[in-house]
């Protein structure tokens, strides 16, 4: 999945519930996230402070 500018937030939250069925909430990573979908290590902290809020997103 690549991100398209504009809908980073909704693309991080659909990566995290990929990685969520594939290895579980605990292996979630911010950063890894950003990775997978090719862009700055920090881009993700601009919708989400922690990883906790970005999986309160997914649970919603």
């Amino acid at each position: 999945m690549k991100y398209h500018h504009g809908n980073l937030k909704e693309n991080l939250i659909q990566q995290a519930v990929m990685a969520c069925e594939e290895s579980g909430w605990e292996n979630i990573s911010l950063r890894n996230l950003a990775k997978q979908l090719n862009v700055s290590q920090t881009a993700p902290y601009r919708h989400f402070e922690t990883k906790e809020d970005l999986l309160a997103e997914v649970a919603a």
